[in-house]
C-alpha cells in the first residue's frame, strides 16, 4: 500500500510488484457478490460486466491511471522510467477476460496472477541493478510516508 500526494490528489498503490519480468501495479477491488446472477466478472472491449451486467469501464480507467501514477513516482524516486503494467483484481470472483500479452491492462483474479505473471511476456524488463535500485527506493519512500 503505497499512499501518492501530488498538490492537490491523492492516490493509493494497492500493490507493486517488482521482478525478473516486469514492473506491475495492483488494483484491487472488493465488490459485493449479488445475491442473482453468477459470480463472474467479464472484461470485454474495454468494458466489464458484473453478473452479466455491464458496469462501463471506471475501475480499468483508474488502474490505466495508477499505472501512470506510479510510473512518474518511480521516476521521481530514481531519475529512471519504468514501464508499469497494471493488472485488475476483484477478490473473490471468478473472472473472464480475453487479453493477450500485448493487452493494456491485465485482468486477473488472485490464483491468475501466480500462474499467469511467470510465463507474461514485457515490453520491458528491468535489469538487476534496477530492480534493486527501485525496492530500495520504494523502501526508503514508504518510511518516509509513515512518518
Amino acid at each position: 500500500d503505497i499512499q501518492i500526494e501530488r498538490t492537490r490528489d491523492k492516490k493509493n498503490l494497492d500493490h507493486v510488484l517488482i521482478g525478473p519480468n516486469g514492473v506491475y501495479l495492483i488494483e484491487t477491488k472488493a465488490w459485493r457478490k449479488s445475491e442473482k446472477g453468477s459470480p463472474e466478472i467479464e472484461y470485454k472491449n474495454d468494458k466489464l460486466y458484473r453478473s452479466g451486467k455491464m458496469v462501463g469501464d471506471a475501475p480499468i480507467k483508474e488502474a490505466l491511471g495508477l499505472a501512470i501514477a506510479a510510473n512518474k513516482l518511480f521516476h521521481d524516486l530514481t531519475g529512471r522510467s519504468y514501464y508499469v503494467k497494471p493488472i485488475l483484481v476483484f477478490a473473490g470472483w471468478y473472472h473472464r477476460a480475453s487479453m493477450t500479452h500485448e493487452s493494456r491492462i491485465l485482468f486477473l483474479n488472485e490464483t491468475g496472477i501466480s500462474s499467469f505473471l511467470p510465463k507474461h511476456k514485457p515490453r520491458d524488463i528491468p535489469s538487476e541493478a534496477d530492480m534493486s535500485l527501485l525496492r530500495a527506493k520504494l523502501a526508503v519512500y514508504e518510511l518516509k510516508s509513515e512518518e
